[in-house]
């Protein structure tokens, strides 16, 4: 389970695309602007969101939920830093963050799937 989770939303992959993403954007981001998880990242939260689903039953599901929530709030923040350099995150390091969320997310599998 943890090579999955890693895989997926491995730190490295992600500084990847902040880095391409932020290098492309030509103009200040306005700040009205909504901020959108780039395809592929929010392709890979719906199917994490798919295979908790499938494999959890409802009452289980519910924590990881919350979790995959708060990762996706977590990543657009992440991604708002990345286009605008002067954006102002209130999670104080956004990866610490974003690792402990998914450190989270998979002791609570790990742990449902040991009670199931």
């Amino acid at each position: 389970m943890s090579n999955r989770f890693d895989q997926i939303f491995s730190l490295e992959r992600l500084r990847q695309h902040w880095q391409t993403n932020a290098s492309k954007v030509s103009e200040p981001a306005s700040t009205d602007a909504t901020v959108r998880l780039p395809e592929h990242i929010g392709a890979e939260l719906n199917r994490l969101g798919t295979i908790i689903d499938q494999r959890f039953p409802e009452k289980d599901r519910a924590g990881l939920g919350i979790l995959l929530a708060e990762l996706s709030r977590l990543l657009t923040a992440r991604f708002q830093m990345a286009a605008d350099h002067d954006a102002v995150v209130d999670d104080g390091n956004p990866d610490a963050a974003i690792m402990e969320i998914l450190n989270q997310m998979e002791d609570l599998a790990e742990a449902l799937l040991l009670d199931a």
